[in-house]
């Protein structure tokens, strides 16, 4: 079960057991080859361990299958979203701030896709949309985005800022 592996992989995240978190995503990986979604995990995970190389060869897998699923579908936010982040992180800046815009037209009301445009405000250094999208997808996200943005490596840059402490206080 793909749902179940994903779950393994994220609580292990969360423990902090990075390496069984990368067995599990892996994992997923191959029982979904055509999402990007475990790509994006591992991407966060392999930052957290500090791995750089895997963390960049996993964003470059969230580009290369969320840009065939973005052909065939172009309304499909969430892929979109989790696209904009590694091209912010890439020095993209057209295309991060292009997939951004057209999540905020389509669907600006999913929590998922804002979280990530937020992470994508954050590496493209744009503080207050960084924050503003956040805010809008702590409101709907639920206990997932918030528990996520609390190690999100995304957010490194942000953390000890007033503002960005403020907001996570506040939705604690």
């Amino acid at each position: 079960s793909y749902d179940a592996v994903r779950w393994m992989g994220i609580i292990s995240d969360i423990i902090g057991s990075y390496d069984v978190a990368v067995q599990y995503y892996e994992r997923a990986a191959k029982i979904k080859p055509y999402s990007e979604e475990p790509w994006m995990h591992l991407d966060m995970t392999y930052r957290r361990m500090g791995n750089e190389q895997a963390s960049n060869d996993a964003a470059k897998k969230i580009i290369e299958i969320g840009a065939r699923k973005y052909a065939v579908n172009p309304d499909d936010v969430l892929t979109l979203s989790r696209m904009a982040v590694p091209y912010s992180r890439f020095g993209e800046k057209e295309k991060a701030l292009a997939a951004i815009q057209r999540v905020m037209e389509i669907a600006p009301g999913d929590g998922l896709a804002l979280y990530n445009c937020s992470c994508s405000y954050t590496g493209l250094g744009q503080k207050n949309e960084a924050l503003t999208t956040l805010r809008k997808s702590l409101e709907i996200g639920g206990n997932v985005v918030r528990e996520w943005v609390k190690t999100d490596p995304y957010f490194d840059s942000l953390r000890g800022d007033t503002a960005f402490e403020t907001l996570l206080a506040e939705f604690a």
